[in-house]
């Protein structure tokens, strides 16, 4: 399946490639060359796996930079997997246009990679100006590692924390689940009202 692929296969590769370019291990040259096959991997995954007809979108941006885009990649092809019509952004998007694109494309869900460093200022200020954009019905999500996450100081921005792509999974289908109750109870018909006697 796509998730078996992604967690057996690309996510131990990023890990691998990002620590060896790091540790001088792997040439620069030759990290740039697998960030790029890696890069048409997932954008594969993302348009075989995403629904044309899927009833759930769903955006996926980047906070911290091209470096980390691979992480992001992998946010949209483990969503598209699971079933939502996903547009991601890419990295370097200022928040007033990931706003832009979540109200055109009507969509629900707002999934962020972010990777900050020790420190970073720009994160949380980029948080807290999404969240002031996004109207209250968006669902904020932030995907990272546990130091990336707890750095971005969550806990102003009401963003949900999510470490990893099986976190990411189990709130995506539990997010889909509540909407299509949601849909049902809006689709089935009312009851008649009964009049009450005089």
């Amino acid at each position: 399946s796509a998730d078996d692929f992604l967690d057996s296969v690309v996510v131990p590769l990023v890990e691998y490639l990002r620590v060896s370019v790091l540790d001088g291990s792997l040439r620069r040259s030759h990290g740039h060359l697998a960030h790029a096959v890696l890069r048409r991997v997932l954008d594969h995954v993302v348009a075989t796996a995403t629904a044309p007809l899927a009833s759930r979108d769903l955006v996926v941006g980047l906070l911290g930079g091209h470096a980390h885009e691979l992480d992001a990649l992998l946010i949209a092809a483990t969503a598209a997997s699971d079933g939502w019509r996903v547009t991601y952004m890419g990295p370097g998007v200022p928040a007033d246009d990931i706003a832009d694109t979540l109200e055109h494309v009507d969509a629900r869900v707002l999934a962020l990679s972010v990777a900050a460093a020790s420190g970073d200022r720009l994160i949380p200020r980029e948080l807290r100006r999404l969240r002031a954009l996004l109207p209250p019905r968006v669902e904020f999500l932030v995907v990272g590692t546990r130091a990336d996450v707890q750095r971005a100081a969550l806990a102003e921005t009401g963003a949900t924390p999510l470490v990893g792509l099986p976190m990411l999974r189990v709130r995506l289908r539990a997010l889909r689940e509540v909407a299509s109750a949601n849909d049902m109870a809006d689709r089935s018909p009312s009851r008649p009202r009964i009049r009450a006697r005089r």
